[in-house]
């Protein structure tokens, strides 16, 4: 029975759920498994463990917490937080948790679970009867109104954009000034891309979007798009670009950086770079950018100043549209108005990094593709919650602790041979690589492997974009003719003068740049009419496009 049961915890305790657990034992090694109901009594005895131990640990950090001085930050009379909610499933999920963490050490705080479906009665709490939509702002309403009461002040909660967990964080932390809601860095820059993106396709302003912004920015009403009679963009008219998107997330970025603590700095430098630097001017009466030098090194050799001779710096694509010129100043300037958001005058930038790190450590523990039980679902995600705490608890308890071993006391079983050697052995090795990663040799090469990655990733676009894509609906034989008589490939280097030559003739379906047939103005398609769409006696062209 012990044997039995140490086994059955061994596969849990790795994610396996029974399926798994069934394949493993039953399936592959041929060995008795238990039934699925004696699987659950094994979840309903590891849970009451497995709750007990994660209140403990979040006892110890609230009492490290309250052990500081009042005026130092990080007591718990000035606490910083984070959180964040993380589900299941993607988009429609029955099972939810929000974590609230101590900003300055990431250890646990508090946490919720939010279960739609379930019928134990081990499990603290009612149903979850709401949407997976509000789940998360329901969430952080149970995890503040826990905080209030342990008489924790919050003075600094760092979060993303969601303004439902601002609305939750308010309720029980109303004043202002003494709690201040900050945002997360890296989401803001997400935002602030994904609005240029909308901004980008846009050949006119929306009358909201004129109605919200005239007042500030009086030409919003007159100014026109370069583009506007044109059917589509082409390179270097001036109007918002993929490549100016990306870079202007980069600029935003070390804006960011360069302000260190001070939100005025981060204010200015949005201003500039919205007003003048995306229009390729750099220096002015009263300044100049400060997030670049003047220059560019062409030797390819300085490093952190330039001492060759360079070439003057210029933007790559400059905007010299009037309407998306705005635009993207409109952008920056809601921006340098989140600056007393996103930078604490004594903690400087922050993220939600510490958070979102420890929910990816869940999913080693539980499924996303199954709709889990509550029962099921929380004691998964609470190993996946005591894993996700042992760099905490390394420096609390040491390296000889481990969860695993605390688990396996707690429920009566052997601890096997050299188990204690392999878990301190994986403790101290995790530690040091994660050491490892936060020296600059390890930075610098994380900056190097993603500049590598972005380029590998727009050669790959190019060469999709050069491909002849052709999709018919005939024959073999009117295939091989069409391609006879019709279309050569178009070779890489000839590429780009096809695509912006005014002299191509284009297609009824409007299109010049591909070899698509399937659409259903397109006379090379084949209708009921004719099995040949080059024989259609309706068909008003002599010959195919090319």
């Amino acid at each position: 029975t012990i044997a039995s049961l140490a086994l059955q915890v061994a596969h849990f305790v790795f994610g396996s759920s029974y399926r798994q657990y069934y394949k493993i034992v039953k399936l592959a090694m041929g060995m008795p498994a238990v039934a699925p109901d004696t699987f659950y009594n094994m979840i309903k005895l590891v849970y009451k463990h497995v709750d007990n131990m994660l209140k403990e640990q979040m006892k110890e950090a609230l009492d490290e917490m309250r052990a500081l001085d009042s005026k130092t930050i990080g007591s718990s009379r000035r606490a910083v937080t984070a959180g964040d909610g993380t589900w299941l499933q993607r988009k429609f999920s029955k099972n939810h948790t929000f974590t609230l963490r101590n900003y300055a050490n990431n250890s646990l705080l508090y946490y919720v679970h939010l279960c739609m479906k379930g019928k134990d009665n081990l499990v603290a709490g009612e149903l979850y009867l709401g949407t997976s939509k509000a789940a998360e702002g329901y969430g952080a309403e149970l995890a503040f109104e826990m905080a209030k009461n342990d008489n924790l002040h919050i003075e600094v909660h760092w979060q993303d954009g969601d303004s439902s967990t601002a609305n939750a964080f308010r309720k029980f932390y109303p004043d202002e000034i003494a709690s201040k809601v900050f945002l997360c860095g890296g989401h803001v820059a997400r935002a602030f891309e994904k609005n240029l993106k909308d901004l980008k396709a846009k050949k006119k302003f929306s009358d909201d979007y004129i109605r919200l912004h005239k007042n500030d920015f009086p030409d919003v009403e007159k100014v026109e798009c370069h583009c506007k009679k044109r059917h589509s963009y082409k390179a270097g008219c001036g109007c918002l670009s993929d490549s100016f998107i990306k870079q202007a997330r980069i600029n935003l970025y070390c804006c960011l950086v360069q302000a260190e603590k001070d939100p005025e700095a981060f204010a200015i430098g949005m201003r500039n770079l919205g007003r003048y630097h995306s229009k390729d001017i750099h220096q002015w009466d009263d300044g100049k950018c400060t997030f670049h030098e003047s220059k560019k090194c062409t030797c390819k050799q300085c490093t952190d100043e330039i001492l060759c001779d360079g070439k003057e710096y210029h933007t790559r694509n400059p905007l010299t549209c009037p309407m998306h010129a705005l635009a993207f100043e409109i952008e920056c300037e809601r921006r340098a108005r989140q600056a007393h958001d996103l930078i604490h005058p004594e903690l400087g930038r922050g993220n939600t990094n510490v958070v979102e790190a420890s929910h990816h450590v869940l999913t080693k523990f539980r499924s996303k593709d199954q709709n889990l039980q509550r029962l099921h679902y929380v004691t998964s995600t609470n190993l996946g919650l005591l894993q996700a705490n042992m760099t905490y608890m390394y420096w609390k308890r040491g390296p000889r602790y481990h969860w695993i071993l605390d688990l396996y006391n707690r429920l009566g079983l052997p601890v096997f041979e050299h188990m204690r050697e392999s878990l301190q052995h994986e403790n101290e090795s995790r530690m040091q690589a994660l050491l490892k990663q936060k020296t600059e040799e390890a930075k610098e090469k994380r900056i190097a492997y993603k500049a590598k990655r972005a380029s590998d990733l727009d050669g790959r676009k190019k060469w999709v974009k050069q491909q002849a894509i052709r999709h018919t609906y005939g024959s073999d034989d009117e295939e091989e003719e069409h391609d006879k008589s019709s279309r050569k490939r178009v070779k890489s280097s000839e590429f780009d003068n096809v695509v912006t030559s005014s002299k191509v003739k284009a297609c009824k379906c409007g299109s010049t740049t591909h070899f698509r047939t399937t659409h259903s103005q397109c006379p090379l398609r084949n209708t009921r009419k004719s099995s040949n769409p080059l024989q259609d006696s309706d068909s008003d062209i002599d010959e195919p496009f090319s």
